[in-house]
Protein backbone atom coordinates (compact mmCIF):
# COMPACT_ATOMS: atom_id res chain seq x y z
CA UNK A 1 0.00 0.00 0.00
CA UNK A 2 2.78 2.20 1.07
CA UNK A 3 4.36 1.65 -2.43
CA UNK A 4 1.63 2.21 -4.72
CA UNK A 5 0.78 6.00 -2.65
CA UNK A 6 4.27 6.87 -3.19
CA UNK A 7 3.90 5.71 -7.12
CA UNK A 8 0.78 7.77 -7.54
CA UNK A 9 2.14 10.76 -5.57
CA UNK A 10 5.41 10.31 -7.59
CA UNK A 11 3.04 10.24 -10.69
CA UNK A 12 1.41 14.17 -9.73
CA UNK A 13 4.23 15.34 -8.93
CA UNK A 14 5.55 14.73 -12.30
CA UNK A 15 2.48 15.36 -14.13
CA UNK A 16 2.91 19.02 -12.20
CA UNK A 17 6.75 20.19 -11.83
CA UNK A 18 8.29 18.15 -14.37
CA UNK A 19 6.04 19.79 -17.45
CA UNK A 20 4.60 16.63 -18.51
CA UNK A 21 1.73 17.05 -20.45
CA UNK A 22 -0.28 13.72 -18.92
CA UNK A 23 1.08 10.72 -17.04
CA UNK A 24 0.10 7.01 -17.48
CA UNK A 25 -0.17 4.62 -14.55
CA UNK A 26 -0.34 1.46 -14.23
CA UNK A 27 -1.56 -0.44 -10.86
CA UNK A 28 -2.72 -4.13 -9.64
CA UNK A 29 -0.10 -4.46 -6.77
CA UNK A 30 3.56 -4.49 -5.41
CA UNK A 31 6.85 -4.61 -6.89
CA UNK A 32 8.33 -2.21 -9.30
CA UNK A 33 9.20 -2.33 -13.18
CA UNK A 34 11.18 0.17 -14.62
CA UNK A 35 9.94 1.94 -17.80
CA UNK A 36 11.00 0.48 -20.77
CA UNK A 37 12.64 3.77 -22.15
CA UNK A 38 14.78 3.69 -19.31
CA UNK A 39 15.80 -0.19 -19.57
CA UNK A 40 16.89 0.96 -23.08
CA UNK A 41 19.06 3.85 -21.66
CA UNK A 42 20.50 1.88 -19.07
CA UNK A 43 21.45 -1.02 -21.82
CA UNK A 44 23.75 1.97 -23.41
CA UNK A 45 24.87 3.23 -19.79
CA UNK A 46 23.17 6.51 -20.01
CA UNK A 47 21.01 8.50 -17.57
CA UNK A 48 17.92 9.42 -19.41
CA UNK A 49 16.34 12.51 -17.94
CA UNK A 50 12.75 12.69 -17.81
CA UNK A 51 11.56 14.68 -20.91
CA UNK A 52 8.80 12.30 -22.46
CA UNK A 53 5.58 12.95 -22.52
CA UNK A 54 3.68 10.14 -21.42
CA UNK A 55 5.48 7.87 -18.59
CA UNK A 56 4.23 4.01 -17.34
CA UNK A 57 4.55 3.49 -13.52
CA UNK A 58 4.00 -0.35 -13.52
CA UNK A 59 3.51 -1.80 -10.13
CA UNK A 60 2.69 -5.84 -10.67
CA UNK A 61 3.30 -8.86 -8.08
CA UNK A 62 1.42 -10.86 -10.40
CA UNK A 63 1.55 -10.58 -14.40
CA UNK A 64 -1.68 -12.84 -14.87
CA UNK A 65 -3.21 -9.52 -12.99
CA UNK A 66 -5.32 -7.23 -15.20
CA UNK A 67 -4.16 -3.89 -14.78
CA UNK A 68 -5.70 -0.56 -14.79
CA UNK A 69 -4.77 2.19 -16.56
CA UNK A 70 -5.08 5.76 -14.81
CA UNK A 71 -3.65 9.39 -16.59
CA UNK A 72 -3.13 12.08 -14.81
CA UNK A 73 -3.72 15.58 -16.47
CA UNK A 74 -3.23 18.71 -15.17
CA UNK A 75 -6.17 20.66 -14.12
CA UNK A 76 -6.19 24.70 -14.40
CA UNK A 77 -9.63 25.04 -14.88
CA UNK A 78 -10.18 23.07 -11.09
CA UNK A 79 -7.72 25.16 -9.98
CA UNK A 80 -9.50 28.51 -10.14
CA UNK A 81 -12.16 27.50 -9.03
CA UNK A 82 -10.59 25.72 -5.44
CA UNK A 83 -8.58 29.22 -5.17
CA UNK A 84 -11.84 31.15 -6.09
CA UNK A 85 -13.60 28.70 -2.72
CA UNK A 86 -10.22 29.38 -0.74
CA UNK A 87 -10.63 32.97 -0.77
CA UNK A 88 -14.24 33.69 -0.88
CA UNK A 89 -14.82 31.21 2.18
CA UNK A 90 -11.58 32.73 3.54
CA UNK A 91 -9.83 29.23 4.31
CA UNK A 92 -6.83 31.47 5.30
CA UNK A 93 -4.98 28.36 6.52
CA UNK A 94 -4.65 26.78 2.93
CA UNK A 95 -1.87 28.49 1.21
CA UNK A 96 -2.93 28.51 -2.43
CA UNK A 97 0.42 28.27 -4.11
CA UNK A 98 0.96 24.80 -2.27
CA UNK A 99 -2.37 23.31 -3.61
CA UNK A 100 -2.15 21.51 -7.13
CA UNK A 101 -5.31 19.94 -8.87
CA UNK A 102 -5.19 17.18 -11.44
CA UNK A 103 -7.58 15.35 -13.64
CA UNK A 104 -7.33 11.49 -13.65
CA UNK A 105 -8.79 9.14 -16.55
CA UNK A 106 -9.15 5.20 -15.75
CA UNK A 107 -9.75 4.47 -12.03
CA UNK A 108 -11.81 2.11 -10.83
CA UNK A 109 -13.00 3.48 -7.80
CA UNK A 110 -16.48 3.47 -8.61
CA UNK A 111 -17.94 5.60 -5.58
CA UNK A 112 -14.99 7.89 -5.65
CA UNK A 113 -15.74 11.72 -7.37
CA UNK A 114 -12.29 13.31 -5.91
CA UNK A 115 -9.94 12.86 -3.43
CA UNK A 116 -7.03 14.74 -1.78
CA UNK A 117 -3.29 13.40 -1.40
CA UNK A 118 -0.45 14.99 0.72
CA UNK A 119 2.68 15.21 1.34
CA UNK A 120 3.47 13.04 3.84
CA UNK A 121 6.52 14.54 6.85
CA UNK A 122 8.73 11.60 5.39
CA UNK A 123 8.81 13.23 2.05
CA UNK A 124 8.93 16.68 3.16
CA UNK A 125 11.89 16.06 5.20
CA UNK A 126 13.92 13.41 2.69
CA UNK A 127 12.88 15.80 -0.02
CA UNK A 128 13.43 19.68 1.58
CA UNK A 129 9.48 19.80 0.05
CA UNK A 130 7.25 22.45 1.87
CA UNK A 131 4.01 20.68 2.65
CA UNK A 132 1.94 20.36 -0.49
CA UNK A 133 -1.93 18.76 -1.18
CA UNK A 134 -3.28 17.35 -4.45
CA UNK A 135 -6.72 17.46 -5.19
CA UNK A 136 -7.22 14.43 -7.75
CA UNK A 137 -10.57 14.68 -9.83
CA UNK A 138 -11.81 11.70 -11.36
CA UNK A 139 -13.14 13.04 -14.85
CA UNK A 140 -15.68 10.12 -15.54
CA UNK A 141 -17.48 11.09 -12.52
CA UNK A 142 -16.66 14.49 -11.60
CA UNK A 143 -17.09 16.06 -15.35
CA UNK A 144 -20.64 14.94 -15.79
CA UNK A 145 -22.26 16.34 -12.14
CA UNK A 146 -23.85 19.80 -11.68
CA UNK A 147 -21.69 23.04 -11.10
CA UNK A 148 -23.22 23.01 -7.59
CA UNK A 149 -22.50 19.29 -6.84
CA UNK A 150 -18.47 20.20 -8.68
CA UNK A 151 -18.32 22.79 -5.75
CA UNK A 152 -19.59 20.89 -2.89
CA UNK A 153 -17.11 18.08 -3.80
CA UNK A 154 -14.31 20.41 -3.92
CA UNK A 155 -15.46 22.21 -0.88
CA UNK A 156 -15.26 18.42 0.68
CA UNK A 157 -11.41 17.69 0.00
CA UNK A 158 -10.45 21.41 0.94
CA UNK A 159 -12.47 20.66 4.32
CA UNK A 160 -9.92 17.27 4.69
CA UNK A 161 -6.75 20.17 4.80
CA UNK A 162 -6.13 21.17 8.77
CA UNK A 163 -5.36 24.14 9.85
CA UNK A 164 -1.80 23.56 10.46
CA UNK A 165 -1.41 22.82 6.82
CA UNK A 166 1.19 20.19 6.91
CA UNK A 167 0.54 17.62 5.18
CA UNK A 168 -1.96 15.64 7.06
CA UNK A 169 -5.77 15.45 7.03
CA UNK A 170 -8.68 16.01 8.59
CA UNK A 171 -10.95 12.54 8.58
CA UNK A 172 -14.61 12.81 8.26
CA UNK A 173 -16.10 11.66 11.85
CA UNK A 174 -17.21 14.61 13.16
CA UNK A 175 -16.28 16.90 10.68
CA UNK A 176 -16.32 16.14 6.87
CA UNK A 177 -19.77 15.45 5.92
CA UNK A 178 -22.39 16.51 3.79
CA UNK A 179 -24.02 18.69 6.82
CA UNK A 180 -20.38 20.68 7.14
CA UNK A 181 -20.53 20.75 3.31
CA UNK A 182 -24.10 22.35 2.78
CA UNK A 183 -23.15 24.94 5.37
CA UNK A 184 -20.10 25.80 3.59
CA UNK A 185 -21.88 25.76 0.21
CA UNK A 186 -24.58 27.61 1.17
CA UNK A 187 -21.96 30.58 2.65
CA UNK A 188 -20.07 30.54 -0.73
CA UNK A 189 -23.26 30.95 -2.07
CA UNK A 190 -23.83 33.82 0.14
CA UNK A 191 -20.21 35.22 -0.32
CA UNK A 192 -20.92 34.97 -4.20
CA UNK A 193 -24.11 37.18 -3.89
CA UNK A 194 -22.16 39.52 -1.67
CA UNK A 195 -19.42 40.35 -4.71
CA UNK A 196 -21.65 40.79 -7.42
CA UNK A 197 -24.01 43.09 -5.42
CA UNK A 198 -20.89 45.34 -4.77
CA UNK A 199 -20.24 45.85 -8.67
Amino acid sequence: MLLRQAAVMMAMMLTLREGVRSVAFKVAAVGWIDHPINKAFAREGKNHPINYKRIELILLNDPSVVTTLIEYFPAPDVKERVDEIVDLLRFDHVRPGSVYCVRSRGSRAARTIARIHGLGRIWQDAMGLEPTYIIEIIAERFDGLSRDDQEKTLIHELLHIPHGFKGGFRHHKGYVNSETVETWYKRLQQKRSEVTSCI
